[in-house]
């Protein structure tokens, strides 16, 4: 009997629990009221770390699960997005906290921290400061710096993109920035690109997978095509001086291509090498060389085992970049394109006591050896495995080497 006294009287308790609003029936006997805060009250989780901090009329805080709240979304808050305030989570708030203050999509201040109010969603007694900042960042008030605040507008419409901006960062596609002719951003199907940026005997892969290493002292960085920033200027040393890219399984592609920003000092009579990874004889396939002959025209070769084929232009001028780009692998065959055109001489050149049989085609690839690039010059000489020796040195500049697994549209 005293049992049910007691069940009868609990489950009173809770019938009267559930009629007053705001509490639920699982709270413990004298639990507070968790739906209407005192505006003094803290609310847990506000406060770095989970720390307790005050909240003032109107604040919805970092509550993210709140219906109707307005911090519902987190991601890309900004003025587009968010009427309120973005917090350091990319959360948007209203903004008429003390301690989350802002609009217009402006970060959230922390006003209490400076010993201030939000009003209007600006701190009280706040002075905006813009200086040395971008526009559209936040001005430490609750604001956004605008025009004439003296913050630092980017200024990308009449520059190529990789150029700087005007506020220490670089144009990107989409700022209103030219795109330039030559390749500076490797897409999925770059295997390697070298821009010849930076400094020093390193010479970066924009990729970050295969850098190379400046051999000799003769290549030097120099200004290259306009919009393109730096090539690597090479001329004749004694002993030879090239870049050179150590051998990778990545090289081993049968189907894809190589291009380039070329630049000669002289008209003619010399052979010189652009780009190689080549060896003395056949012992291994996918021998591939990209060369100048005395006649100034390029030539692209490619060997295997049983046969070559080589591809050739008109003869080029000095003093004037040109772009070359060699497709090779597949039932395309070898192609090589000047400018976007296609090069398709079929007259022998004759050099020397040499002669280049043009437009033939090949359909391998330049899989199966174990050689070194060399850029800047020819390893068509060298041993198997090895650059040297390297032979034919480029007379003038290179930019925007880039090695690809795909056949490219040039």
């Amino acid at each position: 009997m005293g049992r049910f006294a007691s069940r009868l009287g609990l489950m009173m308790l809770s019938g009267l629990l559930a009629a007053c609003p705001g509490e639920s029936s699982e709270q413990p006997d004298g639990a507070p009221d968790q739906t209407s805060p005192a505006p003094d009250t803290a609310r847990p989780g506000d406060g770095p770390g989970g720390a307790d901090l005050p909240a003032s009329d109107g604040d919805l805080g970092a509550v993210p699960d709140l219906p109707g709240s307005p911090d519902l979304l987190q991601g890309a808050c900004g003025p587009s997005t968010c009427a309120g305030c973005c917090t350091a989570a990319q959360l948007c708030v209203a903004g008429t906290s003390d301690i989350q203050c802002g609009g217009g999509g402006a970060p959230c201040v922390d006003c209490a921290f400076k010993g201030a109010l939000c009003k209007s969603q600006l701190c009280t007694d706040c002075t905006p400061d813009c200086s040395g900042k971008l526009c559209g960042s936040g001005d430490g008030c609750g604001g956004l710096c605008g025009a004439g605040s003296g913050c630092c507008q980017p200024g990308c419409s009449s520059k190529y993109c990789g150029q700087d901006d005007g506020c220490g960062s670089e144009c990107t596609p989409g700022s209103g920035c030219k795109m330039p002719d030559c390749a500076y951003l490797a897409d999925g199907d770059t295997v390697a690109l070298y821009t010849f940026s930076g400094s020093g005997t390193t010479v970066a892969d924009v990729t970050g997978s295969h850098p190379g290493a400046i051999v000799g002292s003769g290549p030097t960085r120099v200004s290259g095509k306009t919009g393109c920033d730096k090539a690597m200027s090479f001329t004749a040393t004694s002993p030879i001086s090239y870049v050179e890219v150590p051998d990778s399984s990545a090289w081993d592609i049968k189907q894809g291509s190589v291009d380039l920003w070329v630049r000669f000092d002289q008209a003619s009579g010399t052979d010189e090498g652009l780009i190689s990874r080549d060896a003395s004889g056949t012992n291994e396939p996918g021998h591939f060389s990209i060369l100048r002959r005395c006649n100034g025209a390029i030539v692209a070769r490619l060997q295997s085992t049983t046969g070559e084929a080589q591809v050739c232009s008109k003869p080029l001028a000095k003093d004037t970049w040109y772009h070359v780009g060699v497709n090779f692998g597949g039932s395309g065959g070898l192609k090589l394109y000047i400018n976007g055109t296609p090069a398709n001489q079929t007259a022998d050149i004759i050099c020397g006591t040499s002669t280049i049989a043009c437009g033939q085609s090949i359909t391998t690839g330049i899989d199966g050896n174990s050689n070194p690039w060399v850029i800047g010059a020819s390893s068509w000489n060298s041993g198997d495995g090895v650059a040297t020796p390297a032979t034919l040195p480029l007379r003038g500049d290179l930019d925007s080497v880039r090695i690809s697994k795909t056949r490219r549209s040039f």
